[in-house]
């Protein structure tokens, strides 16, 4: 009875910081009936849509271990984003007792909407236990993670986070409403990974992103490829490589400050940018690589330079050209 007493006022309180501002007094009604192991809130945010969650305990279940829990939001504004989805799934207590709050959640979200724009399914897999949160599996849209959190100071961190096909347009859209930026700099379509460990305010950041088909300040690129590592805010391009979309091939090199998002477009103006130039023997090359019609294979054009006595580059003599599966 205890551990049902507990489970549901923490369902109440989590509630209630959810759809309330701080300053904000939100009517509820609802049903507790502790015998049945049921509770019904309904929330009744001002301006906004209500908001009903139900936890009942799972048959056969006396000890009160396991509950099923669902809820439907319905343009609820998370901080973030305004959020739909058809919520449900079941939150566990694996501990013997009160002292050992070992906790399993596993919520499905269905029909999901992200500032009014469809997106797959929500999947949200964490065990709480020994004082971190290991992620199982979250998803949301083209976001997923995995990875551990703590949940006391420092608030350590262990993450491995996943884009899968995301519109940079989207992410902008966000940037610009959350971050301040007043002109996203990127279009395009982008997928990649990034890790971080460490304290949570400063973890140690890697990964690697390729973007492709877009814009990015005013220039149309073919592709984008970046390497990148460094301590947050300061990230480092370890190796970067931009193709333009008529195929010249610059690489790219530099830092930035993701804690100044305001001036990304002005940061990524002031990212060193270099040809793609090989030296063989004499002579150097620029190259340029095309995208062959029906992506069978890749193009590759060399623009040639001779070198004179004292290493310099005398004229363009000609081009070659070479093509590659």
């Amino acid at each position: 009875m205890r551990r049902q007493a507990l489970f549901f006022f923490s369902v109440f309180f989590w509630a209630g910081a959810c759809f309330a501002a701080p300053t904000e007094i939100v009517p509820f009604t609802g049903v507790l009936d502790l015998k049945a192991g049921a509770m019904t809130l309904s929330f009744f945010p001002e301006g906004r849509q209500a908001v009903t969650l139900k936890a009942e305990r799972t048959q056969q279940d006396p000890l009160a271990r396991s509950f099923r829990v669902s809820a439907d939001l319905v343009h609820v504004p998370t901080g973030f984003f305004d959020l739909s989805t058809n919520i449900r799934g079941e939150i566990s207590f694996l501990g013997q007792s009160l002292n050992a709050l070992d906790v399993a959640v596993r919520l499905e979200g269905r029909d999901t909407l992200v500032d009014y724009s469809p997106v797959s399914d929500v999947v949200l897999d964490v065990l709480l236990k020994d004082g971190k949160a290991t992620i199982r599996s979250v998803s949301l849209g083209p976001f997923a993670a995995r990875g551990t959190v703590g949940l006391e100071a420092p608030w350590s961190l262990a993450l491995r986070l996943d884009l899968l096909t995301l519109d940079l347009e989207v992410l902008g859209a966000l940037f610009e409403r959350y971050a301040g930026i007043r002109s996203w700099p990127v279009t395009g379509t982008a997928d990649g990974l990034m890790e971080l460990k460490g304290e949570w305010r400063h973890p140690e950041v890697q990964g690697k992103i390729s973007a492709y088909n877009g814009m990015i300040k005013g220039v149309g690129y073919e592709s984008i490829l970046l390497d990148f590592e460094g301590r947050y805010p300061s990230i480092r391009l370890r190796e970067g490589m931009f193709q333009q979309a008529e195929g010249l091939v610059f690489r790219l090199a530099g830092i930035l400050d993701l804690s100044d998002m305001a001036r990304l477009g002005e940061q990524i103006r002031l990212l060193k940018k270099d040809p793609l130039v090989g030296e063989v023997g004499d002579r150097r090359e620029w190259v340029i690589r095309r995208l062959r019609s029906g992506g069978t294979g890749t193009t590759d054009m060399k623009y040639l330079w001779m070198k004179d006595d004292r290493g310099d580059v005398s004229a363009v003599l000609g081009i070659q050209k070479s093509i590659g599966f």
